[in-house]
């Protein structure tokens, strides 16, 4: 008899250990699939048989083997085969597992071999089959799965090459290219997964941090256990609109399993190829911010709103510069709850004449409102800044070389929306905006883009909550009165001295009617 051999490399969990990273002071953690997450199968959808099964799982399910991962009709969960097992055994013990493809909740676990058959496989080999009474068990537990798996739909493979290193290589999904890379800082080891357009604009992207734990078997003496992020296998659904990748962890075989995480990405579809190429197009050396915006659009940079009424940049601030173009990454397209507005996150490198001063080769980041017109999208708000080193912006705020920021000349606007800026100043960010895992934040300083609404929560309610204060304000609401933003000077206190900056918050209304921050982008 053929055995099989299922070698498993267990994958991580989300929210074990500590992952580093926070709006104000590191990298991105996690950048979920924007405007919705999860796909739903269509009907006629149904599970795959394997063509060629391995003997064993014909003994477990006859000639209707299924392929695994599949996801359910309601597109919440995936199903796909799993083992405890660290090393070769043969055979494994083995299971099938449903876990919720947003990564929350318990799995469900339904047993197909158990520990105790594959100890007793071991000391007596299972061949030609396995003894009688272990096959009608295995099989009983096989008809229990295929019933389980009724309204499943088979994800399709999608063929990620490697090298000779085992490495994951480009793979192409349609007119998308995706890479999954390997990278190490000081801070640790990181999995970076991106998918990005014809252009080489990234529109998804997740970055995975090794981690300790301390959950452990009490055997294990070697201190705590860490996970190392590998790339496991990538899926398409049916319909071709999602992106199905799991993570997985390199580990110490006498550490605690780890459940599943997935990466689930929404493809973009018309309405964000649109917003996309609006977002984006406003960086063009010949924008003409006109025919980009709504008539009453505000062009922020730090207290000045500006009208759309010039063609240039307008943060090119100095006449002998000359501004050719840009080379866009990491952009995140989010839409608001009723659909009638959105808000883009973007990195990009600006290309200026002469050549750029010391510290300018920093991607520079553009936060953008977006609304739905009569005459499609368009830009309502924008603001473009560059990073300013935390050393540099401590010691020039020390030195009196950053003076307040001046009051704006526009009117205050909306009270309610201005209210709730000034609740997360005072009372740092709620557990509604916690739960937002597409809340994308961007801080002062190069690199601090963050991503989860949680992660910012650590940076800003430990750093900012009840030190800062409130010194002049904006806010303004889209047309469907449902989404808005809060331009506002804010001044941080760090003891002996104080830091103005300047804060663009986005809002949108949640089902309950309250405003929900969204997006925030921090400005020294």
């Amino acid at each position: 008899m053929k055995q099989l051999v299922l070698c498993v490399i267990l994958v991580a969990c989300k929210g074990k250990g500590d992952a580093p990273g926070s709006a104000l002071s590191g990298s991105a953690v996690v950048a979920p699939a924007p405007i919705d997450a999860i796909v739903v199968a269509p009907a006629s959808a149904a599970l795959d048989y394997e063509k060629e099964p391995d003997d064993l799982y014909k003994v477990i399910f006859g000639d209707r083997v299924p392929v695994l991962p599949a996801l359910s009709a309601d597109g919440e969960w995936i199903a796909d085969f799993d083992s405890d097992s660290t090393g070769m055994m043969i055979p494994p013990p083995m299971y099938v597992a449903i876990r919720r493809a947003d990564n929350t909740g318990t799995e469900e676990r339904l047993e197909l071999i158990d520990d105790e058959m594959a100890g007793a496989a071991q000391e007596q080999a299972w061949d030609p089959a396995p003894p009688a009474p272990i096959a009608k068990v295995m099989k009983e537990r096989g008809a229990a799965v295929a019933n389980r798996l009724v309204g499943f739909s088979s994800l399709v493979a999608i063929d990620v090459p490697v090298n000779s290193n085992g490495e994951p290589q480009p793979a192409s999904i349609g007119s998308y290219g995706f890479t999954a890379v390997e990278t190490e800082d000081a801070k640790g080891e990181h999995l970076v997964v991106s998918l990005a357009d014809a252009n080489k604009l990234t529109v998804r992207q997740e970055v995975v941090d090794s981690y300790s734990s301390d959950e452990k078997p009490a055997s294990f003496d070697g201190g705590s256990c860490s996970y190392r992020p590998l790339f496991g296998r990538a899926f398409q659904d049916r319909a071709k609109a999602k992106v199905f990748a799991t993570v997985v962890f390199r580990w110490n075989e006498e550490c605690t399993p780890q459940d599943a995480h997935y990466i689930v990405w929404t493809l973009p579809g018309p309405t964000e190829t649109a917003i996309t190429k609006l977002a984006t197009e406003q960086l063009d050396a010949n924008a003409t911010f006109e025919t980009l915006s709504t008539a009453d659009a505000q062009l922020i940079s730090g207290t000045t709103v500006s009208e759309p009424t010039t063609s240039r940049p307008f943060l090119i601030k100095t006449s002998n510069e000359t501004y050719t173009g840009h080379e866009d990454d990491n952009l995140q397209v989010v839409m608001s709850r009723d659909g009638q507005s959105a808000w883009t996150s973007l990195t990009t490198k600006l290309s200026i004449l002469p050549q750029n001063e010391k510290g300018r080769d920093d991607p520079w980041r553009v936060s953008s409102v977006l609304v739905k017109t009569a005459a499609g999208w368009k830009m309502a708000a924008t603001t473009w800044t560059e990073p300013v080193a935390n050393a540099k912006a401590n010691a020039d705020a020390k030195a009196g070389k950053l003076p307040a920021t001046p009051a704006f000349t526009v009117p205050p606007g909306d009270a309610a929306l201005g209210a709730a800026f000034a609740k997360v100043v005072s009372d740092g960010i709620d557990a509604a905006a916690q739960a937002r895992g597409d809340l994308v934040a961007f801080g002062s300083g190069p690199g601090e883009r963050t991503v989860g609404g949680a992660v910012l929560a650590r940076g800003w309610n430990a750093g900012w909550k009840g030190k800062a204060t409130i010194t002049s304000s904006t806010a303004k609401l889209a047309p469907s009165g449902t989404t808005g933003w809060v331009a506002a000077a804010v001044s941080l206190s760090k003891g002996s001295y104080k830091i103005p900056f300047a804060v663009f918050a986005v809002f949108d209304k949640n089902a309950a009617g309250a405003w929900t921050l969204v997006h925030m982008h921090i400005s020294v």
